[in-house]
Parts: structure tokens; C-alpha cells; sequence
């Protein structure tokens, strides 16, 4: 009796064998059909509408979209002046000040003596209470629009005066609040404040919200109070720091350099801020200077320099592109699909010259002409 063939199982194996590759290529087929659809739709369609939406974004961010531009000036300076809003209450302490005024304040004690500070017989001197809290209050009763123009200017004996002068209405520029003794003292007219020396233990800080920010004065042959050092940055609004900004660029100010920050007019208006210190120097040591910090926003910014005419410090016009989160994402799409377009260009066309066929076309020229050699030869 004969042995059973192997044949049907063979053809079972083989038949399975056949059925997975089929459904290996028609799987392979089906992701090859995905891919290159995809890099279709990438090439004709979604490439193209990126290209159009950059364009717009790029043209809309250059004439019609204005960034926010922030700008921070930090500087060492013996003349600072300030224009507060006179709707806005500024509070400043005030202690060991001499209070020169051109209206009386009779409840205070005059100050005598060939030491007072105040100058001319017009002003009248007056004396803070020693060892207590004195705050004055400027603004807060008048009308909108007015302002109060503050100066401020070190003294060369480690001192510092400020001049306050109001708009010129019946309200008075504000208060001083005699805090220990629980009375206000209605300020009209012009006042100074002098300290004929910054030797004690408190530190001067006037912190401020004006219209407008002078720092630094013009050189003249007349006046030697100037900015001495400084430096101003550009900032701009950023979701990718965590400080929720980003420096764009800074700049170093020069001794007699003059810096204006005013009130951006804008869909939201800002008014520069910062404050003023006054290091209480110590005997021997050499005049002191206010340190200004001062933040503002603006489109740009004059540095008025002496021996020329300045310049204005604002943003390049590629820092706003370079800012703006669409462009750069819009850009970074942009350049991965032709990268990876081209680059999957590259691989077609390297796989295309496999290594065997690059070595047939080398053979090719060598078999041709030895065959023509073989040839001639016969004949």
C-alpha cells in the first residue's frame, strides 16, 4: 500500500502563505495610497493656503497691527521732573523736609535762621516736626486735565530740593497729613521742599504715576545738575518667558543725556510709572543722585543728546514680526513641509538609483564598448 502524498498539505501551507502576503500587499498598498495622498493635499492645497496666510499675516503686521512696545529707563540722575495728573492723590513722606511756601501755614513752626534754604523774602519757611510722620498729598481734588509740575534736583551738599507747582485753581494742590498729630493742612500756591542733607536714617522714595517722565537735563554753561549713567530697554508683551515679557534691545545713556517718556494715547492708555530714591549718604561721601526707574509704553522714545540732535530709540521693524506667535508658526510649518517634501523627494529619487542599477549603468558603457571592440575584431 503506497505512503499518502504530502501534496495537499503543501498546497494548504502554500495557499496560507499566499493569502498573507496578499493581504500584506493590499495593507501596504493602502498605506502607500494614505501617504501619498497626504503629501498631495501638503503639496497643492495646505502648502499654498500657508503660503497666502503668511503673506496676509506679514502684511498685516507690518501696516496694520502695532505691537506693544514697553520701554524701561533705569538711571543714576541729580534732575528729575515729573508731571503728576492732578485727579490722581500721589502720597510722599516727607519727614525732616524744610517747607518753603508762598501761602502761610500757620500750623506749622516757621523756620529762622541765616541757614534757611528757601532764597528770596517771597517764601515763607517752615519746619516739619521732628520726630514724627508727615505725609504730603498732592492731587486728588481738582479738576481732569490739569497737572501738577514736580522738580526734582540733588544739592551739592548731599541735599535735595523739590519744587511743586499747581495748575493755578482755588483747590490747591493737595494736603500735607500731620499723621501723629491727626490733622490735614490744605498746601496752596508753590512750595519747596529741602532737605539741606541726605544724612539720617531713612531713605527717600517717591513713587509716581505722571503723564509725563523727564529725565536729565539739557547742558548748559548755567546749571551743572545732569544724568550721570543709565540704561534704557524695549520690552515687549510674550507668552513663551516667564516673566511675561521679552527685551528687544537696550541702550546705555551718557552723562548729560536727556530722557521724555509721556502718556501713550492708545486704545488703552498708559501712564509711565516708577518712583525716585534718594540714598541717605553718609558724612564725607560725595553728593548723592536720585536713582529713577521708570516704565512707560510707547511707539519710540527721544534721547535728547548734547552736541547733537538726538535720536529716537524704538524697535527695529523686524522686531515685531519676530514677535508675533502666527508668523512664527505659520513660518515653522511653512519650511517642515518643504523640508519634509523635499526630503522625501531625495529618498524617492535615491531609492530609484538603487545600488544595483548604479552599478549596471557604470557596467553599462564598458560592456558596450567591449562589444564593439569584439566586433571590429571579427571583421
Amino acid at each position: 500500500m503506497a505512503a499518502p502524498s504530502p501534496a495537499p498539505a503543501a498546497a494548504m501551507s502554500g495557499s496560507r502563505w499566499t493569502r498573507f502576503w496578499n493581504g500584506c500587499n493590499r495593507i501596504s498598498a493602502f498605506i502607500v495610497f494614505v501617504w501619498e495622498s497626504a503629501l498631495w493635499l501638503s503639496a497643492f492645497i495646505m502648502l499654498p493656503l500657508l503660503i497666502v496666510g503668511f503673506i496676509a499675516l506679514l502684511i498685516a503686521a507690518l501696516f496694520f497691527w502695532s505691537p506693544s512696545w514697553y520701554y524701561s529707563v533705569s538711571a543714576r540722575s541729580e534732575a528729575v521732573s515729573l508731571s503728576l495728573p492732578a485727579e490722581r492723590e500721589t502720597s510722599w513722606r516727607i519727614e525732616g523736609a524744610i517747607v518753603c511756601s508762598t501761602e502761610p501755614l500757620p500750623a506749622l513752626a516757621p523756620a529762622e535762621g541765616d541757614d534757611v534754604p528757601c532764597g528770596s523774602r517771597r517764601w515763607l519757611a517752615y519746619r516739619l516736626p521732628a520726630g514724627e510722620e508727615q505725609v504730603l498729598v498732592l492731587g486728588g481734588a481738582s479738576a481732569p486735565g490739569s497737572v501738577i509740575e514736580v522738580g526734582f534736583e540733588t544739592r551739592s551738599e548731599r541735599g535735595l530740593m523739590v519744587s511743586i507747582r499747581g495748575g493755578g485753581d482755588d483747590a490747591g494742590i493737595g494736603m500735607l497729613r500731620l499723621i501723629d498729630q491727626g490733622s490735614d493742612l490744605p498746601v496752596r500756591g508753590q512750595i519747596n521742599l529741602v532737605w539741606p542733607d541726605a544724612v539720617g536714617s531713612r531713605n527717600l522714595v517717591f513713587p509716581f504715576i505722571a503723564d509725563r517722565v523727564r529725565v536729565g537735563r539739557d547742558v548748559t554753561w548755567s546749571d551743572s545738575s545732569l544724568l550721570r549713567e543709565g540704561r534704557m530697554e524695549i520690552f515687549t508683551a510674550s507668552d513663551e518667558s516667564l516673566s511675561k515679557r521679552t527685551r528687544i534691545e537696550e541702550t546705555e545713556l551718557l552723562p548729560g543725556d536727556q530722557i521724555r517718556l509721556e502718556r501713550y494715547e492708545g486704545e488703552t492708555p498708559l501712564q509711565p510709572k516708577g518712583f525716585l530714591r534718594l540714598d541717605r549718604a553718609h558724612a564725607g561721601e560725595a553728593p548723592g543722585t536720585l536713582t529713577a526707574v521708570v516704565f512707560g509704553r510707547a511707539e519710540r522714545v527721544k534721547i535728547e543728546r548734547f552736541g547733537d540732535s538726538g535720536y529716537d530709540f524704538r524697535p527695529p521693524w523686524w522686531a515685531g514680526i519676530s514677535q508675533n506667535l502666527w508668523l512664527v508658526a505659520l513660518s515653522t510649518l511653512i519650511a517642515g513641509l518643504l523640508g519634509l517634501l523635499g526630503g522625501y523627494a531625495a529618498i524617492r529619487d535615491i531609492h530609484a538609483r538603487s545600488p544595483n542599477k548604479a552599478w549596471a549603468a557604470f557596467r553599462r558603457p564598458c560592456t558596450d564598448t567591449d562589444a564593439r571592440a569584439s566586433r571590429r575584431g571579427r571583421r
